[in-house]
């Protein structure tokens, strides 16, 4: 789709409610049959549903690929720890899926252990989440 222009908010960030508007809908078939979904991951998928207003949520579903932000994200965790019962920190969002969310995190001491590399998601989003801030 072409756009003469980007739909805009007044502070200069692009309108993306309006910009929905004018993609078209993608065929009810688009996506794979309905997934089968622990209790667990139904709780995330539907705290992100209705933050991210996206009615079809998967397991192998990124929160930021489908229009999560920092403040939503922040939210989320926030939502997804009551939900769940332990603490769900927003980095989590930025670099695992609804199904790696929705399991308990790894114990301290076995995460210290493994080895740590820096992750191209992560700062891919670091990226986005700076210059979002200096746009204004």
């Amino acid at each position: 789709i072409r756009l003469n222009e980007l739909p805009l908010l007044p502070s200069g960030k692009v309108n993306r409610a309006a910009l929905s508007d004018q993609v078209p809908v993608p065929p009810n078939n688009a996506r794979p049959a309905e997934q089968v979904l622990s209790p667990e991951e139904r709780q995330v998928a539907e705290i992100w549903s209705r933050l991210l207003g996206v009615p079809d949520v998967r397991t192998t579903d990124n929160f930021f690929d489908l229009g999560g932000h920092s403040m939503l994200a922040a939210k989320a965790a926030q939502m997804m720890t009551q939900a769940l019962n332990f603490k769900v920190d927003v980095p989590r969002l930025v670099m695992e899926n609804l199904a790696q969310i929705s399991r308990r995190p790894l114990q301290a001491s076995t995460a210290r252990n493994q080895e740590r590399t820096p992750s191209v998601r992560l700062a891919a989003w670091m990226k986005r989440w700076t210059e979002s801030d200096t746009r204004g």
